[in-house]
């Protein structure tokens, strides 16, 4: 076996895969999932891919690529590959390759490596978290994942990226670090997903995200309608969406807070008048409501 160092690195790359195979460490991986039946995660803001772990063997870099993934969506710039950001997680985490990683010290590393916060949560407030626009790294346990997501036959525990809700049927965006990088998530029901997941405190959660880009066809809104008693202060460079699920954008704020005529609320949004239409926002993204103390026009 020692001899096997001496081949070039496709020739060792191959006998490190059937040497993983022949321990029992490593299982098919056999790309992105074979099938996609809710569809493939597309469209949502910021775009996240797939950063995957498949890039050096053995395969435990999981944790880290999904906190990698989840600190993407949170932190403008940073890079998509493993060998940075990941691999800096990992270290300020305290832990060398091939040793695992949990939640704690995904969290410790996320924040001394990158500045970015990720706090722990229950399971039950995951999908609350994920309906408001973050980003939720999780453990699992693999062979209680549905078959449509996998790519391996083993079981061991891991670590996948959620990011994005639909609300339709209740399903959420899961980006898995087995799958190859730059890959687009899968669309996967909710419940398929709970079942798998390790107990609360097992998880973390975004607390930031990027802010809204201004698209070239978007239009640039700072005026509040004089048609409402109530105000609606909305965050600089917030979203505006045409739908109560937040998934068809209509346009961004100004870079500044902005007061909006206040309408009501949803579960995950505030309904405001934005120059005579009716459009849907974040509730993170509103700052406050308050009386309206402007004269009419």
């Amino acid at each position: 076996m020692k001899a096997a160092w001496f081949l070039p690195r496709w020739a060792l790359l191959l006998w490190w895969r059937a040497r993983e195979r022949q321990l029992g460490i490593s299982g098919d991986v056999t790309g992105s999932p074979a099938s996609y039946p809710y569809g493939k995660v597309s469209g949502l803001y910021p775009d996240l891919r797939v950063i995957s772990e498949i890039g050096e063997t053995p395969y435990v870099c999981c944790g880290y690529c999904s906190a990698h993934m989840a600190c993407w969506t949170a932190k403008e710039g940073l890079s998509t590959s493993m060998f940075h950001e990941a691999h800096d997680i990992r270290d300020e985490g305290g832990r060398p390759h091939n040793n695992g990683s949990n939640a704690t010290e995904l969290r410790n590393g996320s924040a001394r490596a990158l500045d970015v916060t990720l706090k722990a949560l229950a399971v039950d407030e995951i999908k609350d978290r994920l309906r408001s626009g973050f980003a939720v790294e999780v453990a699992l346990q693999y062979a209680d994942l549905p078959s449509y997501l996998k790519v391996q036959s083993n079981d061991f525990g891991h670590s996948v990226c959620l990011f994005g809700y639909r609300d339709a049927d209740d399903c959420v965006g899961f980006f898995d670090p087995l799958w190859p990088n730059d890959a687009n998530g899968a669309w996967a029901k909710w419940a398929d997903v709970k079942r798998a997941l390790w107990s609360d405190g097992n998880h973390s959660t975004t607390i930031t995200k990027w802010r809204a880009d201004v698209a070239a066809e978007d239009v640039l809104f700072n005026v509040a309608p004089m048609t409402t008693h109530r105000d609606a202060l909305v965050r600089a460079c917030a979203i505006l969406y045409k739908d109560s699920d937040l998934l068809e954008r209509y346009s961004v704020v100004a870079a500044t807070d902005t007061p909006f005529g206040f309408v009501g609320s949803t579960s995950i949004a505030h309904i405001i008048v934005n120059a005579g239409n009716t459009n849907y926002v974040n509730r993170d993204d509103v700052i406050d409501i308050y009386p309206y103390d402007r004269e009419f026009e």
